[in-house]
């Protein structure tokens, strides 16, 4: 990922998940990340509808001029490219690892480079239901927001493999030392068994591990 938005909204998706495969859609809190909501986006996991947006930001909006809430995500991509991104998407949900993209429009003659990042959310404890993600250009040209790019071209994607025993910490986005999660280490390796700790006096003491 290059974009700090991108960079920013994984950082806090990553924190939101804790040891869990993705986080639930009402984890998300609007406030923590209202530098990013201009730019990032919610989809229903709908194939048969085309991945409907169920929010959109401003920007997002701006990119195509008009509101995208309720379109067909798959109505943005050009005919040749909507097969990747299904598939893109249905291996995001799957997987429930998240995946990033470098990406390509224009407008009339002029030419502009996006990254997008999708990443998964459960939805009332259900998998494949929402996906959570952002889209961002590359560079500001003066003619951005006063007339729409057409349809996106898809370049490359890449997986991002995220281990379900650590969370990556971003500064903006600390996670209560209370939450930290503390794992078994046997033989170089971890069980995946929570250390219960024991109190002694004003001391928290985790026993089995090393």
């Amino acid at each position: 990922m290059r974009h700090s938005i991108s960079k920013e909204l994984f950082s806090y998706w990553n924190m939101l998940r804790g040891t869990r495969a993705a986080p639930e859609r009402l984890d998300i809190d609007p406030s923590v990340i209202r530098s990013l909501l201009a730019d990032t986006f919610i989809l229903d996991h709908d194939s048969s509808a085309g991945y409907p947006f169920r929010l959109s930001g401003t920007r997002n909006n701006q990119l195509f001029d008009r509101e995208l809430r309720l379109s067909p995500f798959l109505n943005l991509w050009l005919p040749q490219d909507k097969i990747l991104v299904r598939q893109m998407i249905e291996s995001v949900g799957d997987s429930m690892l998240p995946q990033f993209a470098s990406i390509e429009a224009s407008s009339g003659q002029r030419a502009l480079s996006l990254e997008m990042l999708l990443l998964p959310l459960r939805h009332h404890g259900q998998s494949n239901s929402r996906l959570l993600g952002c889209l961002s250009p590359m560079t500001t040209p003066d003619w951005l927001g006063l007339m729409p790019i057409g349809l996106m071209k898809l370049h490359a994607t890449r997986i991002l493999e995220v281990n379900p025993f650590t969370t990556s910490l971003h500064p903006a986005f600390p996670l209560p030392r209370e939450r930290l999660p503390v794992f078994e280490r046997r033989n170089n390796g971890f069980t995946g068994q929570r250390i219960q700790p024991r109190q002694l006096r004003h001391l928290t003491i985790y026993e089995g591990g090393r």
